[in-house]
């Protein structure tokens, strides 16, 4: 329930494990979650910092070019 409703799902795979990443994808693929799955390629704080700054302005860019 407490994910259904985020705008913004990450998954750090090093960090969580394959059964929980599993379980993401597959509500995602059912339709229970609305917001965007996002696995950042990058390792450390910062890179994972940057990852998800670049997905949201991209995220944020093709939602201002459709409206």
């Amino acid at each position: 329930d407490k994910l259904a409703e985020c705008d913004l799902i990450v998954s750090i795979i090093g960090y969580s494990s394959h059964v929980l990443t599993k379980s993401i994808s597959q509500l995602k693929g059912k339709g229970a979650l609305k917001a965007p799955i996002l696995i950042p390629n990058s390792r450390g704080v910062s890179g994972v910092v940057r990852d998800i700054l670049s997905f949201v302005d991209t995220h944020q860019a093709l939602v201002d070019s459709k409206a």
